[in-house]
């Protein structure tokens, strides 16, 4: 992946629906720092016109209208944007998810919208948001249908002990456009359990909260090759879900997985509930392998 934006490129996921248009709205708005726009439409048979009688030899009458239609579909989303933007659009057959992961594999960011209904069958863009964050190699932007498209100026990122969070609050300082604010955001609470009489004082389990955000954000600057206090730092208490939901802020970032220390840590659990219903864009950054993830 390019550090020069110029050099930067977007996969954008296309369906004709609503959802996947205001994703390609917002890559459009965020051109200029994350890269160019290369368009990607899935098409596939629905079960109900499967070819026969040949299993795998589709007509070629049915396969040549499915993709016309896919063409059609994405050059009408793209029709009026600046061309300077454009990367070609590509085409292809199968499920939207692995398409998506394929096609994105040598890109900077995969964006997709949250839920899609797409102008044909077969363009579920709605069904694979969660399979892009899940099996993408790159990071996934899941876009809700209202995003602003304003420029970032604030990003928060939910951080826990993992190496994935590490990594995705890397990515929020290397990518972050000039001038905004990264804030590293751990969420923590108490075990539930044992709080009687010979219980461990509350005031460890806060420290130990904060040498984890502490941690996590010296790690990151390091990598990010920035100075430590480019990260602005943060403790609540409660669950991260609650926490990251409310945040105010343009950009939402987090680690594909969590492994936390301390009850209520799993950025993992949170990661999955917040993509699924985005209130603003998140992205998902997977763990690498110097960082100990597969």
């Amino acid at each position: 992946m390019s550090a020069n934006s110029n050099d930067r490129v977007m996969t954008v996921g296309v369906d004709g629906s609503e959802q996947s248009l205001a994703a390609l709205a917002w890559a459009i708005a965020q051109a200029e720092h994350y890269g160019k726009i290369q368009p990607v439409i899935s098409w596939h048979f629905p079960l109900r016109h499967s070819p026969r009688p040949a299993p795998g030899a589709p007509s070629p009458n049915l396969k040549n209208a499915f993709e016309d239609q896919a063409k059609e579909i994405v050059e009408n989303a793209i029709s009026g944007i600046d061309s300077s933007l454009l990367l070609p659009s590509r085409v292809a057959h199968g499920q939207p998810g692995p398409v998506l992961v394929e096609m994105a594999a040598e890109s900077d960011l995969l964006v997709v919208g949250t839920r899609g209904h797409g102008a044909f069958v077969g363009a579920l863009l709605g069904s694979t948001s969660s399979y892009c964050t899940a099996h993408s190699d790159v990071p996934v932007a899941v876009i809700p249908a209202d995003a602003n498209q304003a420029r970032i100026q604030r990003i928060v990122v939910g951080v826990d002990s993992s190496a994935s969070s590490t990594a995705a609050l890397t990515w929020a300082l290397e990518h972050r456009p000039e001038g905004a604010v990264v804030q590293a955001v751990h969420s923590w609470s108490p075990p539930a359990a044992g709080l009687g009489e010979t219980a461990t004082p509350y005031e460890i389990f806060e420290t130990s909260a904060e040498r984890i955000l502490s941690r996590a954000a010296t790690r990151a600057a390091e990598a990010a090759g920035q100075p430590e206090d480019s990260v602005e730092r943060r403790l609540v208490l409660g669950d991260p879900r609650g926490s990251l939901r409310d945040c105010e802020a343009d950009l939402l970032v987090l680690g594909a997985r969590g492994e936390g220390v301390i009850s209520h840590l799993l950025l993992g659990s949170a990661t999955t509930a917040l993509v699924n219903h985005p209130r603003i864009p998140t992205v998902v950054v997977p763990g690498t392998a110097e960082d100990g993830w597969p």
